[in-house]
């Protein structure tokens, strides 16, 4: 009798063991930033002074294509101002299930310049042709430019971004702050712009600018850009 009771023992021992293993499972999770896209304008131009865009009359919609997820958006407006000419921004963002952000920016020109000011064009940064940007007008006084930090483009590296400015008047351009969308080191990364020059009368026409950004990757110097 006793022997008995000693294996029941046992076996009892034994199955709580059991019953306290866990298994800890690890996941590999893919970096994938949502898109947004923007229905109602992007791009908007108004005076100094003039009626700022509705924040609540933005439309936009977010999708992660890898994880299949659509997404809901933030529309930050904060930093809107109708008081000062300068380039504004209104941020959008969204976040997927493993907390990667997308950004998108709706872009609003506070500026006084006539319709007729056009900038657009190829520029070389510093007259070189390894460093190529092309500008174009998206909105009164507001341009876009394929290479904001006018880098080296052989090789096509991940430092390639596009960005917005505005041209204020004859002689100055405002970068503001804006969220670089599409970037391939972080979907989150802002740069903060210092007012530029801008020359419309020397042959050829140049615009300068600095900026600093979040990363650390672009200098603060001024980077000169030039007509060809």
């Amino acid at each position: 009798m006793k022997r008995v009771l000693i294996f029941s023992a046992l076996v009892a021992i034994a199955f709580a063991s059991c019953k306290k293993k866990v298994s800890q499972v690890s996941t590999i999770v893919t970096a994938s930033y949502p898109t947004i896209t923007i229905s109602t304008p992007q791009f908007i131009s108004i005076p100094v002074g003039g009626a700022l865009p509705d924040a609540n009359a933005i439309v936009a919609t977010a999708y992660d294509s890898f994880y299949h997820e659509s997404l809901g958006v933030v529309v930050d407006a904060s930093k809107l101002s109708n008081l000062n000419a300068g380039l504004y921004t209104v941020t959008i963002s969204a976040k997927n299930k493993y907390g990667y952000i997308g950004y998108e920016n709706v872009y609003v020109a506070v500026t006084d310049v006539h319709d007729t000011v056009d900038v657009s064009g190829l520029y070389y940064r510093d007259e070189d042709p390894k460093r190529p940007a092309f500008v174009t007008k998206v909105a009164r006084g507001l341009f876009h430019t394929t290479n904001l930090g006018g880098v080296d483009t052989t090789g096509q590296p991940a430092t390639i971004l596009h960005g917005y400015f505005a041209v204020l008047d004859n002689t100055t351009i405002d970068l503001g702050m804006q969220s670089i969308p599409g970037s391939t080191f972080t979907a989150a990364n802002v740069i903060t712009g210092t007012y530029g020059a801008l020359d419309l009368v020397s042959i050829p026409k140049s615009y300068s600018y600095a900026f600093s950004d979040q990363m650390g990757l672009f200098g603060t110097g001024i980077r000169s850009f030039y007509k060809q």
